[in-house]
């Protein structure tokens, strides 16, 4: 053996022990970073009051299915010959929110999809709505229309789809959205400017967790005058999609498709609680249908009609929303939301009575679960992760939101409140 390829071989071998070592090495700080992820996710869901997420996913029995790449691709009503999928037990998922949303009680045909959170559904629904309208007014853009507590993915629609965006006033005290104005802004839409109206129901506003009332809007669009042909309701019931429908004595915010509503998204994430983010959106068959009808001929490869906006959709998603609700059941849904606005309705009572006048901007709408304060300092925002905006802050209590975690973040809130007065006195 000639010694230019000793040589080359011995280089080769060093080469190789080289690459060994920083494998090992990097394999040790993998796992160093690993540890520390999970160390921080586990101290920071100790104290987390501000996000509207049940932090408590049951799936202990799914976690074998993370072993398998499920995709639900395409339509779960038109399947393509992708097999490693839950479509199956998407549509069942798909028939409870139905059944929850008024869909046994109207006769329409109705459709629905497992999305990636209720941002996709938002977009989803929206975009059903501009293609309905359009049919009315082709020579006009349909004009998006909402509270201004909506959440940001509905003026994040009308950029990506290019509408107009109009944006109506809500009351100062509980954010719920002023009928008149709704009505005097759609009917100046339509009949003053030859447009048409896709119209966004609040069903827990993002901030204050305030509710639109689906009938008084259409109330107000009929005393408008605004045919059913240039109008178009989705409800955005990210959170209280979960809470309203399962209390009986929330009648009058309640909403659905025997109520009016044309697409409904909802988030499974939040009151439900999923190991994922994820949601499900539901609408009229005929809107998905006019949608889909322009399926390109070279999405043939997928055998699917295109009627959602992601083409792979989680299969896991769909797996743990089905396992949750059937470990949940409707009563287990109804024991969940009457607890959570039990725990929301005690925290204003200890906030008013702790903090005396100083909690004067606390606030909890009827049903709601989101909590609304005078914003605190900023340590106590990071400690126990709050929503806020301007001078207000708020809690929303989830099923995974305890009562010690609450108790404790009162007296802290109290005491912040009362050293600040001394401060300033």
């Amino acid at each position: 053996m000639n010694r230019s390829l000793q040589a080359g071989r011995a280089l080769l071998r060093g080469r190789l022990r080289a690459f060994s070592t920083r494998q090992m090495v990097k394999e040790e700080e993998l796992r160093a970073r690993l540890d520390e992820l999970l160390l921080n996710v586990k101290q920071q869901s100790v104290y987390h009051l501000g996000y509207p997420y049940n932090l408590q996913p049951l799936y202990d029995d799914l976690r074998p299915f993370m072993d398998f790449f499920l995709n639900n691709l395409g339509d779960a009503y038109a399947q393509s010959n992708y097999g490693i999928n839950t479509q199956d037990l998407e549509r069942e998922v798909v028939d409870h929110f139905l059944e929850m949303w008024g869909g046994a009680r109207q006769s329409d045909p109705l459709w629905g999809a497992v999305t990636s959170c209720g941002t996709e559904g938002n977009l989803l629904g929206i975009l059903y709505g501009r293609t309905f309208c359009e049919a009315a007014t082709p020579d006009v853009t349909p004009t998006l229309v909402s509270s201004v507590e909506s959440h940001y993915s509905v003026p994040k629609a009308a950029r990506m789809y290019r509408m107009p965006y109009e944006r109506i006033a809500s009351s100062d005290i509980d954010g719920e959205l002023d009928y008149a104005a709704f009505g005097e802004a759609c009917k100046r839409i339509v009949h003053g400017e030859g447009g048409s109206v896709v119209c966004v129901v609040n069903v827990g506003s993002t901030v204050r967790g305030a509710h639109d009332r689906l009938p008084r809007m259409l109330e107000a669009l009929d005393k408008a005058r605004v045919p059913r042909s240039k109008r178009f309701m989705h409800c955005d019931a990210a959170l209280s999609g979960l809470i309203l429908p399962v209390i009986s004595e929330a009648e009058e915010w309640h909403f659905g498709f025997d109520k009016g509503a044309d697409a409904i998204a909802v988030s499974g994430h939040k009151q439900l609680g999923t190991p994922v983010p994820c949601g499900v959106v539901c609408a009229k068959r005929e809107h998905m249908l006019r949608w889909a009808a322009g399926t390109p001929k070279e999405a043939d490869y997928v055998n699917t009609q295109d009627s959602t906006i992601a083409g792979s959709r989680s299969g896991f998603a769909a797996l743990a929303l089905w396992y949750t609700i059937e470990r949940r059941g409707l009563k287990g849904l109804e024991r969940d939301a009457r607890e959570c606005i039990a725990k929301s309705r005690w925290l204003v009572e200890e906030l008013e009575r702790k903090c005396g006048a100083r909690a004067r901007a606390t606030r909890c709408n009827p049903f709601s679960t989101t909590v609304v304060f005078a914003r605190p300092s900023p340590a106590l925002e990071r400690k126990y992760q709050l929503a806020t905006t301007g001078d207000i802050a708020h809690v929303v209590v989830t099923p995974s939101v305890t009562e010690q975690v609450l108790d404790l973040f009162v007296e802290e809130y109290a005491s912040e409140l009362y050293q600040a007065h001394e401060i300033t006195a």
